[in-house]
This record gives structure tokens, sequence and C-alpha cells, in this order.
């Protein structure tokens, strides 16, 4: 667009931006103290501020439905949350909804991400086939592991299931399986020919996505040796 407006400037990186549904704050996660933590602004940029004290293992920070919470892992491999308005963090299950699991969440598990209507709660672990996506009754209950889903995903509007990136020969797409869908299952969101998506974004009223699409180019050097 024509009104692009740079929002931070302190010294640092800043990533994984999220804006609250209800267009008062972004949250992100900013290393400009020294260690990466969770920290929020105004959308203007105004007004920032360190939400956490502990300094996060991974980088990508995510908010509950409501706007209420930021959920993040800390560098134990942790999911916790914190509330947007700051504060004490706390463990991502309540005592409760952590008895009634049906079993603990797989090693390494991170990245906590509610769905919009707040049953579920997404996150990734390290499967035979490298890291994919578990999800979860948020109070608590049987795991479903979906060993085929990349961790790109992203909840759909209505929690049914994921929106994710499907790369094949070289040329990436959009698509959306249901939870309950066997792996082929999936229905294309779009019908791109070229080039690779590297990162979307779903509108807040997932009517729309955003997409960065692009190649990636290199050169083939032959590096020889010379004895003398």
């Amino acid at each position: 667009g024509s009104r692009r407006v740079q929002l931070t400037t302190t010294q640092g990186v800043d990533v994984s931006p999220r804006v609250t549904r209800d267009g008062r704050y972004i949250v992100y996660s900013s290393d400009r103290d020294g260690a990466a933590r969770v920290w929020r602004m105004g959308l203007d940029g105004s007004g920032p501020m360190r939400l956490t004290s502990d300094v996060i293992g991974r980088l990508r920070v995510h908010l509950s439905p409501d706007g209420r919470w930021v959920y993040y892992s800390d560098t134990q491999g942790e999911p916790r949350r914190v509330a947007i308005e700051g504060g004490a963090p706390e463990p991502l299950l309540s005592a409760d909804a952590a008895a009634r699991m049906a079993e603990p969440l797989p090693g390494g598990y991170h990245e906590a991400m509610p769905s919009p209507d707040g049953r579920w709660v997404a996150g990734h672990y390290s499967g035979p086939q490298g890291e994919r996506i578990v999800i979860f009754p948020s109070g608590g209950g049987a795991l479903q592991r979906l060993e085929t889903m990349p961790i790109s995903a992203q909840w759909t509007g209505d929690s049914r299931g994921f929106i994710y990136t499907d790369t094949r020969a070289g040329v990436s797409n959009l698509a959306r399986r249901l939870l309950q869908a066997p792996a082929d299952a999936a229905a294309p969101v779009t019908r791109f020919t070229s080039e690779q998506i590297f990162n979307f974004a779903i509108s807040p009223d997932f009517t729309r996505a955003a997409v960065v699409r692009g190649r990636l180019n290199s050169d083939v050097v032959l590096v020889s040796t010379v004895e003398k």
C-alpha cells in the first residue's frame, strides 16, 4: 500500500506481530533489551510495553480469541500465557485441565495456537516426519496428532480445520483440510501455477488471505584447489 508507517525504531529484532481483534494492540516478540521477550504496542506503534520477564524460547506468539491472553513458550519449552494488560504469566493448562488430559503434551510442545471458538488448542511437536501439529481440547482431554499437517497451518474461521501451505513440484498453494477429513481430502484455496509461498496471514473475519510469494534463486559455484 501507499501509507506504510514504521512502527519500531529500537535496536534488536522485532518479529511475529499479531493484532488484537479490537484493533487496540500489536503483540510481538523482541530482543531489544538483550533477550527475546513478549512486547505490546499500540496500533500506531505508541506505548511499547514489555509483557514478560520470561525469555521466550520460540519467537512466534499467538493471541486468544478474545484478545485477553498472549500465548508463548519459555526457554524450557513450557507453553505459557500472559494477560494482554501484563502481569504474572501462568501455565497454558490450568491444574483442572491438566488433570483431565488423557496423556501429557508431547515433549517439546510449543507455539500454542487457540482455535477461534476457544474450544481447541493447536501446537507443534516433533514427530517421525519432523515438526507437526497436535491439538487438544482447551479444557483437557485426548490429544489428536496430525501427522501430515505442516506447521504453516492456521485455524479456519469455524475452528473445524486448518489452512496451510501445500508445495508440490516447487509450486505453493494454500489448502484447507477439516479435522475429521483424511489427509488426502484437502481442498485448494488458491490455484497458483508458479512460485513458492513463504508466509501467509488470514484476515480477522477469515474472508481474505495475505500471501508472500516469490522464487528462491541461487548460483552454482565451482571451487577448485591448486596444489603447489
